[in-house]
Parts: C-alpha cells; sequence; structure tokens
C-alpha cells in the first residue's frame, strides 16, 4: 500500500487480494516469533544486566547500526520536523515506555504472561482505530477480538489465580500494552507514509538517549556483568528486534492497517509460553493450551480480507 503525506487524501487500510493476505500472514507469522522470542532473550538478559540497562545498551547498539545503514544506502534524516518529532514519540513509545515498563514487569512475572499481555494490544488497538483512524470494525473483527480476548483471558486467569505471577507486574503490563497501542495508532496516522527504515532509525536512537537517565537513577550499572549471556542477548535483540522485527511491523500496518496488523499479537502467548517451555522450563498446562484454541481463530476473524472485497479507505 502506498501512501502520501501532502496530497491528504485516502488511502487502503487493507489488501483485498489473496496475494495481499499471504504476505499478511508471512509477515504476521515472522513477526510473532521473533516479537515472542525477545521474552525469553530478555530473561536470559536479565541475569547479567538490570531491566533498563539492558534495554539502554540495546537501543543504542541498534541505533549505531541503523544509523550505519543510513549512511551506507544514503537515506538522510526526515526533512519535514513533524516527521522528525513522530518518530522521536514512537521511540518514546514503542520502545521506552513499552519495553522499560515490561522489562521490569518480567521481574516479578514469567516470560509467558507477559507475552499474553502484550497479545491483548489488538483489542485497545481495534477500538481505537475507528475514531481516530476511520478504520470499519465489522461485526466479524468484533467476533475474533472476543474470542482473542477469550483466549487471552482463559490463561490470564490460570496464571495470576494460581499465585506464579505478581498483581504488580500485570499492571505494569498492561500499562506498557496501551504505550504500545498508542504507537501502533500514531504510526498509521501520521508515520506510515515515512521511510520506515529511517523511522525505525529516530525510533530506536530516542529510546536509547531516553532510558539513559532513568536506568543511571534507579540502577546500578556497576552490576552487569560483561558475560556471553548478555552480549549474546543484546546482539539478538538488537538486531533481531530493534531491526528486523520493527521493519516488518511497520510494513504490516502500511498495507494491512492498525486493527488487522495488531490481532496477529494474539498469537504471541501461544509462541511466548512455547518458548518459554521449551527453552526456560516454565510450566505449560492444558488450560494454557485450551486458551490457545479461541486466540488462533480470533486472529484469523480479524485479519482475512476475502479475495475481490474492495479495500476499506481511511485517512493517514
Amino acid at each position: 500500500m502506498s501512501s502520501n503525506a501532502n496530497d491528504g487524501g485516502a488511502v487502503a487500510a487493507a489488501m483485498p487480494t489473496k496475494g495481499g493476505n499471504k504476505e499478511l500472514y508471512l509477515l504476521g507469522i515472522s513477526f510473532c516469533t521473533l516479537w515472542s522470542s525477545a521474552f525469553i532473550a530478555a530473561k536470559f538478559g536479565l541475569t547479567a544486566a538490570p531491566p533498563l540497562a539492558q534495554l539502554t545498551v540495546r537501543f543504542l547498539f541498534a541505533g549505531a547500526l541503523l544509523w550505519a545503514g543510513m549512511l551506507i544506502l544514503g537515506k538522510k534524516w526526515p526533512a519535514d520536523r513533524r516527521d522528525l518529532v513522530t518518530g522521536i514519540a514512537l521511540g518514546v513509545l514503542n520502545n521506552s515506555a513499552y519495553l522499560g515498563l515490561f522489562y521490569i514487569a518480567m521481574q516479578s512475572i514469567t516470560a509467558g504472561l507477559a507475552a499474553l499481555i502484550a497479545a491483548l494490544t489488538p483489542l485497545a488497538t481495534v477500538f481505537l482505530a475507528q475514531p481516530l483512524l476511520g478504520e470499519k470494525i465489522t461485526k466479524r473483527a468484533l467476533m475474533g477480538v472476543a474470542l482473542g480476548l477469550a483466549g487471552a483471558a482463559i490463561v490470564l486467569r490460570e496464571r495470576v489465580g494460581s499465585g506464579a505471577d505478581d498483581m504488580v507486574g500485570v499492571v505494569l503490563g498492561g500499562i506498557a500494552m496501551l504505550c504500545l497501542t498508542s504507537g501502533t495508532i500514531l504510526y498509521r496516522k501520521r508515520g506510515s507514509h515515512s521511510d520506515p527504515f529511517v523511522m525505525v532509525t529516530v525510533q530506536t536512537i530516542t529510546s536509547g538517549l531516553v532510558l539513559i537517565p532513568f536506568s543511571l537513577a534507579m540502577e546500578d550499572w556497576g552490576s552487569i556483568q560483561l558475560n556471553t549471556t548478555f552480549f549474546l542477548s543484546v546482539a539478538y535483540l538488537s538486531i533481531m528486534l530493534s531491526v528486523v522485527a520493527l521493519l516488518i511491523w511497520f510494513r504490516m500496518i502500511r498495507i494491512a492497517g492498525a486493527s488487522r496488523a495488531s490481532a496477529f499479537h494474539f498469537l504471541n502467548p501461544g509462541l511466548g509460553m512455547l518458548f518459554a517451555f521449551l527453552i526456560l522450563g516454565e510450566p505449560l498446562s492444558l488450560i494454557d493450551l485450551a486458551g490457545l484454541v479461541p486466540i488462533v481463530f480470533g486472529i484469523i476473524l480479524v485479519t482475512w480480507v476475502p479475495a475481490g472485497r474492495k479495500a476499506m479507505k481511511s485517512p493517514v
């Protein structure tokens, strides 16, 4: 999907063709696999460094890589001040606030539950996308959101009720999820016309700079263990998440709109809990698996666009 920041026109919010669905699902599954694996890599990283310090190093390293990429590719910083401000705001919402709060939360909740809370993003996005972006909410989409929410609630009730996770961590995770939702809406409304590589660069560098004072004030950098775990965690999260996953995510929003793209977050709890079970040895119950069934069907209902349907229009 293409858009232009200067014509004030409407653009397609969804790909109407079968090929569009295939691209969206391929991108969505790739994104969710990377996004869910981040919770595992972060858990490993937290054994070597405080949460905000780990994030600060990650974003500054990823920002340096992206900046170098801009120089190699001959890309320039946004000429429009509004685009630059949008990129900075995205850095605060999508990275500094969202991941900062989640990393703190993961000190008291499991990686699987963290992935589950993040998966509630579509619920908020779908309802905000209609008044803020003009994206139409169909009955089928609402049914899909309801199924996804029901599945997430099944798992959430089981895990919090068992005492395995702390409620403070759950609340922090919820606030973090709302920050990501706000970032998704903002990008769709004001940033989707910009070069995604440049936007990711601005966002990532901003994130690292914003977190520096908070990390220095709240954490002891002398406690960082410069071991293999720390370097592997930072390298994986910097390259695969801060660069690759975000480029995929921005592409998903551009071709499918905020509501449909965000629906894939419902898939994260399943993958997150599976990775946590296989790699970290965290428990995985039959109730967890049962909750994933409505989540999968919910994603299909929200994201699928039948062949031949006209693309929806939404302002940017």
